[in-house]
């Protein structure tokens, strides 16, 4: 059975700040702060937008990109690290709110930047499985970064949506391979209003070590090579480990992409 994304939706927050206005604020060297990071600006949400309300918004816009009726849908799981509250789900406010149908599979997972994604696999086991017909993965954060520190430059607000199903595909997910470990890069205690960025972990082993393992692992298990492909798009939480990611397993830097949601629409 082919599985794969239906339709797609974003929702990215008008507001926008500039890193010269974070480095000036904490006394940092504006040109030093864009070349590190190459970034120049990021969303950020208006008092009344948070992970919630723009997951609603993504939400919305795929199901009607996709055409779908939302009492089609069966399931829907919000991946994110930063909901308003410690103890609701996303999930179960996008069923009445997209107006679901109460017999639906609703969960919210957390890990970091892999919980989208994580909410995608799942509901393509439940729709191979035939399940569900349809399901709804959303990811969804707003900015969390430790005043002063280097998230605060990089990490943006805003929420992506698929509708995954098995007809009239937009794109087939042909196939996925896994690759975690329990490596201390990113953490925040209960109670703690901002996370802890391991610094000394971030490129290795957090970083290269997975990306490397994980696309190595899935051209080895495919039998392809770099130039089977014609785009890729790496995990981005900055501007720079995408491009070395790519040079280290031989992407040419014309075929490394932004993001699939940005292409897509």
């Amino acid at each position: 059975m082919a599985v794969g994304i239906v339709g797609w939706g974003a929702y990215i927050p008008r507001y926008r700040i500039k890193t010269r206005e974070i480095a000036e604020a904490w006394g940092d060297d504006a040109l030093r702060i864009r070349d590190m990071y190459l970034v120049e600006e990021k969303a950020v949400g208006y008092i009344d937008e948070d992970p919630v309300t723009m997951a609603v918004e993504a939400s919305r816009d795929a199901l009607t990109r996709a055409g779908v009726k939302p009492s089609e849908v069966g399931a829907v799981f919000a991946g994110t690290e930063s909901k308003p509250y410690a103890v609701k789900p996303i999930s179960s406010i996008l069923i009445d709110a997209l107006g679901l149908s109460r017999q639906v599979y609703s969960v919210d997972m957390e890990f970091a930047c892999k919980a989208g994604s994580d909410a995608i696999i799942n509901l393509m086991g439940l729709v191979k499985a035939n399940s569900i017909k349809y399901g709804i993965a959303v990811g969804t954060d707003s900015s969390q970064g430790e005043p002063g520190e280097h998230l605060e430059y990089t990490v943006g607000t805003g929420a992506v949506a698929y509708v995954i199903g098995s007809s009239n595909l937009a794109a087939e997910i042909k196939y996925t391979y896994p690759y975690a470990s329990d490596t201390p890069d990113f953490w925040r205690r209960d109670g703690s209003p901002y996370p802890v960025h391991g610094e000394g972990f971030t490129g290795e082993p957090a970083y290269f070590k997975h990306i490397m393992g994980a696309a190595k692992g899935l051209m080895d298990e495919l039998g392809m090579k770099p130039s089977d492909f014609d785009y890729a798009v790496f995990h981005q939480p900055n501007a720079r480990f995408p491009v070395r990611v790519a040079q280290m397993l031989g992407f040419p830097l014309e075929k490394v992409k932004p993001g699939i949601v940005v292409d897509l629409i």
